[in-house]
């Protein structure tokens, strides 16, 4: 693998990371909230949220496959309100 792909794709992969592990946090949340656990639930959907915070503040930089200044969300919409 060439050097500059990896460094390119750091940011990229680091943010899919993030946006993965909300989404399994907030998938554990709905079971809690499902079994009657509310205090759980409310706890995983509050990491879920630290991690979408993290997520869209992941910048691509200098974004050398890209015009201008890139970020590394999905969306500018929360995943989850």
């Amino acid at each position: 693998m060439q050097k500059g792909f990896a460094d390119d794709a750091a940011s990229w992969l680091d943010a899919t990371g993030l946006w993965g592990r909300a989404m399994v946090a907030t998938l554990d949340a709905l079971r809690a909230r499902e079994a009657g656990d509310e205090s759980k639930a409310g706890a995983l959907l509050a990491e879920s949220r630290e991690l979408q915070r993290q997520a869209r503040a992941i910048r691509v930089s200098p974004p050398r496959n890209r015009w201008g200044r890139v970020d590394a969300t999905a969306s500018t919409r929360p995943l989850f309100t």
